[in-house]
């Protein structure tokens, strides 16, 4: 028996009605997959770091051509070294008071197999000094600052160590954190008119 063609038109109608619903609900699934896949990327390319291992708060002695050398290390988002990278260091503040060791204001060095890169620096005029450093690895970027002050002479690093009331006890938690010479250091070394030694590498 022939069914009504108000019933078929309705079957019909009913099966787009289904099919349209499928296909809403497999767009919004890839969609929804997209966007997470993408705040995972995210999340990756924000998982480099630069960690500052020396040159923060480093105290330059211009006279006596001690620097403390800036020394970073690339780590990924695991937190393990990363070999191979390139980091440009470049100096921003106070440019006019230091050069690096290539006798420019920039350079570029390339991680070791610790995953670590440094510059020294040269230092010109006294005043406060800003070393940016960047390093990018896979489409991952990361940066940090390295601050360094320049003296004339260590007993002028001393006496401005005293005056901002520093003191030993915090020269010397800067110098445990990968810091420059403790006020402490300085005062000694001035006092007992050495030549200041350059600080050595972890």
């Amino acid at each position: 028996m022939p069914q009504p063609i108000g019933g078929s038109f309705g079957m019909l109608l009913g099966r787009r009605l289904l099919f349209v619903v499928v296909l809403a609900l497999i767009i919004s699934v890839s969609r929804h997959e997209l966007l997470l896949g993408q705040a995972n990327g995210g999340a990756q390319a924000s998982g480099l770091k630069i960690v500052v291992i020396e040159g923060e708060d480093g105290v330059n002695i211009i006279d006596q051509k001690t620097a403390v050398p800036a020394v970073v290390e690339v780590r990924d988002s695991n937190n393990l070294p990363v070999a191979g990278v390139p980091v440009v260091f470049a100096l921003r503040s106070g440019a006019g008071r230091a050069l690096l060791n290539t006798g420019l204001r920039q350079a570029t060095v390339v991680t070791d197999a610790a995953g670590r890169a440094s510059v020294a620096i040269n230092p010109i005029s006294r005043g406060a000094i800003q070393l940016q450093v960047n390093a990018a690895y896979q489409g991952q970027a990361a940066t940090a600052t390295i601050t360094q002050t320049n003296f004339a002479t260590a007993a002028q690093a001393a006496q401005a160590g005293a005056g901002s009331g520093s003191g030993g006890a915090a020269g010397g938690a800067g110098a445990g954190a990968g810091g420059g010479l403790s006020t402490a250091a300085i005062a000694g070394i001035a006092g007992a008119g050495a030549a200041v030694a350059e600080p050595s590498s972890p």
